[in-house]
């Protein structure tokens, strides 16, 4: 099964310092005008009206980044890969985690956003497609090993279906025990 479509959300530790999202609305401009982005970065949309939506998102033509709240009403950063991705299911697995990655570290290095701090401990990846990749545990099984094998140096590692809702995009959550951002850097190259 070849993974396409893939999205990572890394939730925030500290939700109150997202508030409403709206104040990522300038910091999303800035990457634009900045191109700090390795993919070319299109507009900035502020969905912080819909509860339990995508927030704040940043378009791009092969891919997009929001503060997401979300179904589970969780602030975090959401990267969603839309366009295809070359090389293996490990590969784009370490590439979507690592793009988040370099934009939480963005984030958290940002002059008004520094008060944000991103919980890696959980991570949770969605293929945006239920034709690629329906919601069971045959597809659980079928991809399992290539999640072990992007995150294999990760210590306490545990993957889990996030739900077997068979309507629900497939979603796996990764935990682990480390502390910090930092520690998902190395994994995947991320600077």
């Amino acid at each position: 099964m070849t993974l396409e479509h893939l999205n990572v959300k890394i939730f925030v530790k500290n939700p109150e310092s997202i508030g409403d999202g709206t104040e990522f609305v300038n910091m999303f401009h800035e990457w634009i005008q900045g191109g700090v982005c390795s993919e070319l970065m299109l507009d900035v949309a502020d969905y912080s009206h819909v509860p339990a939506g995508p927030g704040v998102m940043l378009i791009g033509h092969d891919a997009n980044y929001s503060i997401d709240f979300g179904d589970e009403n969780r602030p975090g950063l959401l990267f969603n890969r839309k366009d295809k991705l070359t090389g293996d299911n490990v590969s784009r697995i370490k590439h979507v985690l690592g793009q988040a990655v370099l934009a939480c570290d963005r984030i958290q290095k940002h002059k008004n956003h520094s008060k944000v701090v991103f919980d890696p401990t959980t991570v949770i990846f969605t293929v945006n497609d239920r034709m690629l990749a329906p919601n069971s545990q045959a597809t659980f099984e079928a991809t399992k090993a290539d999640f072990q094998a992007a995150l294999a140096n990760l210590p306490g590692l545990e993957l889990s279906l996030l739900s077997t809702e068979p309507r629900e995009r497939f979603a796996v959550k990764a935990t682990a025990k480390i502390a910090s951002l930092a520690e998902l850097s190395p994994l995947v190259g991320a600077q």
